[in-house]
C-alpha cells in the first residue's frame, strides 16, 4: 500500500510516494509524530546540533539556506562566467569527491548553451584517464578549474601541476588566465592561486561540507564556466527548501518523509539504498551516491548506495528501492520510494530534497551525517608508500598468495583459499562468503576507458548473486562510498582491481602513475585495518588481455555457483 503526502499548496513540488512492510510503517509513524510533537524541523532550521549524535558543530549546516544565500552572493560572478563560456573550447575540472561529483551530475543534466566550451572533469591520477582527457583538448583554448575545498588535495594540487607545465609554450604572466580557483577562504591553493595569476578565485562557503556543496561555489562554478543553465535548478531547489521549512506541516514535509523512510528502514535492517533512475537522470546517482555513503556509513552502521547492475539489485528485504524517473513495482517486504522529476526545475528541487532527508536520516540512525572520519584513513597510508617511493625508489610490493598466469591475488585472509587451485577457484572461493546481508563491491584501479568492461563484470555477477553488487572506479570513490565501505557494518566482500603499470609514455605521467598504486595501495591497506573481506587482483602490465581473463575466470567461478 503506497503511502504520499500533499504539497503546501502555494508550493510546486515534486510528487513522492512510498510503501512500506508493515513493520517499518509502524516504526515511520512513531518518528514522525515525535518530529511533529517535538518540533524538530524548527530545531534543524535553528540549527541545533542535538539532533545528532556525536560532534556536531553548527558549522557545517550552511547548505540549508544556500541555494538562495549562495546564488545570491555569486550572481555577478555566474553571470560573467557564462558569458565566457564560449571563448573557450573546453573547461576542464580538477577536482574529487564534492569538489567534483556535484559538477559532473549538472554536465549531465542540464542545458547547454550552443557554441559554449564542453565541460570536462578529472578526478583522477591514473595515467589512462589523464591522458583521455588531455588528448581531448586544446591546451591554449582550455580554461581549468582547480577546485579544493581544503586547499590540499592531492588530486587536485598535482593535477593543476601537470596542466601548468603543460602550458609552458605560454608566458608565465599570461599561463594564470587558463586557471580559476574554488576553495574555502585562506587556503594554501588561494595562495597558490594568487601567485599564479589565476583569472578567478571563487570561495566555497565555510559552513558547507564538501558533498552538501551542489549550491554553493564548488557546484555552481564549473557549470556556468561551460555554459549551463542554472536558473531553473535553482529556482526549483528553492522551492523544495521552502517545502522542506518550518513553515510546512511535518506529514507535509517531503524532506522530512523521506529521511524517516530511509532511517527507519536503515534501523530495522534494509540498509542498502538501490537507486534506479531512468535515463534522464541517471547521472544523478554518482552525486547520491556520495552523499549517502559519506554522510551515514560510519560507527559501524549507515546506508549503503547502490547503483544497480541488474534486476537482482532490487530484490531482498535489506533493501530500499528508490525508483526515479521511472516506473516501478511495490513489493510488500521491500520498502519502496518514487520519484518522477517532470523537468530541470524538479531535478534541482531532487538535490536538495536528498540533502535535507539525509541530514534527517542521519538523526534516525544517530549518527553524525557531516563528518566523514574514515576517509582520511587512506589518505595516510598513501602518504607513508608515497614517502617510501621518494626514500627507496619503488613502492612497497603487496605480498600475494597465488599467481594463475598474467593474474595474482592477494588477500587479508589467504588461508581461506588454501585449497583454490587456480584463478577462478579463487574467485569462487571468495563469492562463496558472501550470504544474505552482505554486499559485493568491484573496486577498479584500471582507468575510466574500462567502463565497459567492469560494467560487463558488474553485470554477470549481479545476474547469478543474490547480493547488491556494486561498480567503483578508484580513485573516485575514495572520497565517496569509501567512507561508507571502510566506516560501515562489515558486510561487503571486496574485488579490488590493480593494474601494475610498466611503461608509461613520459616522466609525468610515470609519477602518476606512482601516485595512483600508493593511492590503491593505500585504500587496500585501510580496508584490511578495518577488517574487511578483500580479494586483491593485480593485472601484470596487459591490462587489455588481464581484463578478458578475469572477465572469463568470474563467469567460470559464477557457473560454479
Amino acid at each position: 500500500m503506497s503511502d504520499s503526502y500533499k504539497n503546501p499548496s502555494q508550493i510546486s513540488l515534486l510528487d513522492i510516494s512510498f510503501s512500506l512492510p508493515s513493520h517499518q510503517r509502524q516504526l515511520f509513524s512513531k518518528y514522525l509524530e515525535t518530529w511533529k510533537e517535538k518540533g524538530f524541523v524548527k530545531n534543524l532550521w535553528e540549527q541545533d546540533p542535538t539532533l545528532w549524535k556525536g560532534d556536531v558543530e553548527d558549522h557545517m549546516l550552511g547548505w540549508l539556506r544556500a541555494p538562495e544565500d549562495e546564488a545570491k552572493k555569486l550572481s555577478e560572478a555566474l553571470k560573467t562566467l557564462y558569458g565566457e563560456s564560449t571563448q573557450w573550447e573546453n573547461v576542464v575540472l580538477l577536482g574529487m569527491g564534492g569538489s567534483a561529483l556535484g559538477a559532473d551530475s549538472l554536465r549531465q543534466i542540464l542545458d547547454h548553451k550552443a557554441g559554449a566550451a564542453s565541460l570536462l572533469v578529472l578526478d583522477s591520477l591514473l595515467p589512462e584517464d589523464v591522458e583521455a582527457v588531455s588528448s581531448k583538448i586544446n591546451l591554449e583554448k582550455t580554461r581549468f578549474i582547480v577546485s579544493s575545498k581544503s586547499g590540499g588535495t592531492l588530486e587536485s594540487n598535482t593535477l593543476f601541476h601537470f596542466f601548468w607545465n603543460k602550458l609552458e609554450a605560454i608566458p608565465q604572466e599570461k599561463r594564470g588566465q587558463h586557471f580559476i580557483a574554488v576553495t574555502d577562504p585562506g587556503t594554501s591553493l588561494e595562495q597558490l592561486a594568487k601567485e599564479h595569476g589565476f583569472s578567478h578565485i571563487f570561495h566555497g562557503h565555510p559552513r558547507i561540507g564538501g558533498r552538501y556543496s551542489i549550491f554553493s561555489a564548488f557546484g555552481l562554478v564549473p557549470a556556468a564556466a561551460a555554459g549551463y543553465d542554472l536558473k531553473p535548478l535553482l529556482e526549483g531547489a528553492v522551492q523544495m527548501m521552502k517545502g522542506c521549512s518550518p513553515a510546512s506541516a511535518a506529514d507535509q514535509n517531503p524532506g522530512l518523509i523521506l529521511g524517516i523512510v530511509l532511517g527507519v528502514a536503515c534501523r530495522q535492517g534494509a540498509d542498502k539504498l538501490i537507486f534506479d533512475a531512468g535515463d534522464k537522470i541517471k547521472a544523478f546517482g554518482p552525486w547520491l551516491e556520495q552523499l549517502i555513503a559519506e554522510s551515514t556509513g560510519k560507527i559501524g552502521t549507515g546506508i549503503f548506495p547502490v547503483l544497480p547492475e541488474g534486476p537482482n539489485a532490487l530484490r531482498g528485504a535489506d533493501r530500499v528501492v528508490v525508483y526515479a524517473g521511472k516506473s516501478g513495482k511495490e513489493a510488500e517486504d521491500i520498502a519502496s520510494v518514487f520519484i518522477n522529476p517532470e523537468n530541470i526545475n524538479q531535478v534541482g528541487q531532487m538535490f536538495y530534497l536528498w540533502e535535507f532527508a539525509i541530514a534527517v536520516a542521519g538523526s534516525v540512525i544517530e549518527i553524525n551525517p557531516f563528518d566523514q572520519p574514515n576517509v582520511e584513513s587512506s589518505k595516510v597510508l598513501s602518504r607513508a608508500l608515497a614517502k617510501a617511493y621518494h626514500e627507496t625508489g619503488k613502492v612497497p610490493e603487496v605480498e600475494s598468495f597465488a599467481r594463475d598466469g598474467i593474474l595474482s591475488f592477494a588477500s587479508t585472509e589467504p588461508e581461506v583459499f588454501k585449497n583454490s587451485k587456480n584463478a577462478s577457484q579463487i574467485i569462487e572461493t571468495a563469492l562463496k562468503t558472501l550470504k544474505q546481508g552482505d554486499y559485493l563491491a568491484l573496486l577498479m584501479w584500471t582507468g575510466r576507458g574500462t567502463d565497459d568492461i567492469g560494467a560487463q563484470i558488474a553485470s554477470a555477477l549481479q545476474a547469478k548473486l543474490d547480493v547488491p553488487v556494486m561498480l567503483e572506479m578508484g580513485p573516485r570513490f575514495l572520497h565517496s562510498t569509501g567512507q561508507a565501505y571502510k566506516g560501515g557494518k562489515n558486510t561487503g566482500l571486496f574485488l579490488q582491481l590493480a593494474y601494475n603499470r610498466k611503461t608509461f609514455s613520459s616522466p609525468e605521467l610515470k609519477e602518476l602513475g606512482i601516485l595512483s598504486a600508493t593511492q590503491e595501495q593505500g585504500d587496500y591497506k585501510a580496508l584490511t585495518e578495518t577488517k574487511r573481506r578483500v580479494l586483491r587482483i593485480e593485472i601484470e602490465d596487459n591490462l587489455g588481455e588481464g581484463l578478458k581473463v578475469l572477465e572469463k575466470d568470474i563467469k567460470e567461478a559464477l557457473n560454479r555457483l
